[in-house]
């Protein structure tokens, strides 16, 4: 058989490639699984809008933001008398949760604050 004829075993295009048939079906394959996956994790994300919260860094939806979905400082990080890190919001060690509730809020790129609009 000629290079380019797909028969058993054969190697195709210009026949110094060195691919054959079973190549070939081996690669169409793994490209079928991977489209099922991709199609699989698209159908769990949905097509809605995934965010970060400028606040707590939390992602989120506009449909799983809540109310008191947010825990946050609104503070800054700072040295009390015994060189512990606290905030300066209420005092509480840096590592505690957040000291004011509220809804998440989206973190916004550079382009988008400039009116770009995130493109």
């Amino acid at each position: 058989a000629r290079a380019g004829e797909h028969e058993g075993g054969e190697t195709w295009g210009d026949g110094e490639a060195g691919h054959t048939v079973e190549d070939d079906e081996r690669w169409r394959h793994a490209l079928e699984e991977n489209e099922d996956d991709f199609a699989d994790e698209m159908a769990q994300v949905g097509t809605e809008l995934h965010m970060v919260c400028r606040n707590c860094a939390q992602h989120f939806t506009s449909n799983t933001n809540t109310d008191f979905g947010c825990r946050f400082h609104k503070g800054e990080r700072k040295l009390d008398n015994n060189w512990n890190s606290v905030w300066s919001c209420c005092g509480q060690k840096h590592t505690m949760r957040g000291c004011v509730t509220g809804p998440h809020q989206p973190e916004l790129d550079d382009d988008f604050l400039a009116g770009g609009g995130g493109d």
